[in-house]
């Protein structure tokens, strides 16, 4: 995949977020499964139990903001809990 589409985007996302409402509610959407990175992209596993993890949003959201209020750079491990937040927006608001 070229990173100019993944670029293009997030330049929509960023855009749709900017002209949105300042406050986004996701209270509801706090806990959310995940399953481990190394089946996600194989269908042909079966997943038990074993495989799930429980994520939290309200987590996530804490992490970036002390993140970015200490001024440490987002890095590639970031981008899950980033996708977990746009995925539970996603979610409510489609």
């Amino acid at each position: 995949m070229k990173t100019e589409l993944l670029i293009n985007c997030l330049k929509q996302v960023i855009h749709i977020l900017e002209e949105g409402q300042d406050f986004i509610d996701l209270e509801e959407k706090d806990f959310y499964w995940t399953i481990d990175s190394d089946k996600i992209y194989n269908p042909y596993l079966k997943i038990t139990d074993k495989d799930l993890s429980l994520g939290q949003l309200s987590f996530d959201i804490s992490f970036l903001e002390e993140k970015i209020n200490s001024k440490e750079p987002i890095i590639v491990i970031d981008f899950k809990k980033i996708s977990s937040i746009l995925q539970a927006i996603s979610n409510t608001y489609s």
